[in-house]
């Protein structure tokens, strides 16, 4: 797996938007290799998580149409998020400089338009609105995330990277010289707990979801 990262951190240095050679490989880790990767390691995750692994799933994206600097591969609740515009989930990013990577409990940085057919950006008070509610609820439940306090610094100009620095709430980062599979094994479950044990309850019940359509209208469907 670690192989997989370096591989995908190092192509960063050779980032095009075309689907050049050098892109073609990379979506090729970021959509297959490090999905498959991660699957091996399923029952580590699912001793972290414990049932809640049940509808765990992995999926992986360098972008739609162009390709984006910043690609990522997310582990998601299928009927919390089924898809990465929707809820809250662990997901990897990436250094434009290729010397870091990042685990992440993130959320969707854009949304589908149906009437477009494109993915609109939320605005800077949108993504601040979420990201705010999941840490106060993780506040709340008095959990300790001290170990997720990095910054997310993916190093691009380019405005979707950008907002997925903004579409985060917590991050651990590492460098990709001195990463070693048991690290980010760690990260990873760490980030899952997350969502599964303290945003689950909420964004699950009833009462939440009437919630959800007041403050985020725009964000969550039905």
């Amino acid at each position: 797996m670690i192989e997989t990262i370096r591989q995908v951190a190092q192509l960063q240095l050779q980032y095009s938007s075309s689907n050049t050679p050098e892109m073609q490989l990379r979506g090729s880790l970021i959509r297959h290799s490090l999905p498959d990767a991660l699957k091996e390691h399923w029952s580590v995750f699912a001793m972290s998580i414990g049932h809640f692994a049940q509808d765990l799933a992995i999926e992986g994206s360098d972008g739609i149409g162009r390709k984006t600097q910043a690609p990522w591969v997310r582990m998601y609740s299928e009927g919390l998020s089924p898809s990465a515009t929707t809820g809250f989930y662990m997901v990897i990013h990436f250094s434009a400089d290729w010397t870091r990577c990042f685990v992440t409990l993130g959320c969707g940085a854009s949304r589908w338009d149906s009437e477009k057919g494109d993915l609109i950006r939320y605005s800077d008070d949108e993504l601040n609105r979420k990201v705010t509610w999941a840490r106060k609820v993780l506040a709340d439940a008095q959990v300790d995330t001290s170990y997720f306090s990095d910054p997310i610094d993916i190093g691009s100009d380019y405005e979707l990277p950008r907002s997925f620095k903004k579409a985060t709430v917590l991050c651990k980062q590492h460098s990709i010289a001195t990463l070693t599979d048991e690290a980010i094994l760690n990260s990873i479950s760490r980030a899952l707990e997350l969502p599964c044990y303290y945003l689950r309850p909420l964004l699950s019940t009833e009462r939440s979801q009437r919630v959800r359509r007041c403050i985020f209208a725009d964000w969550v469907n039905g």
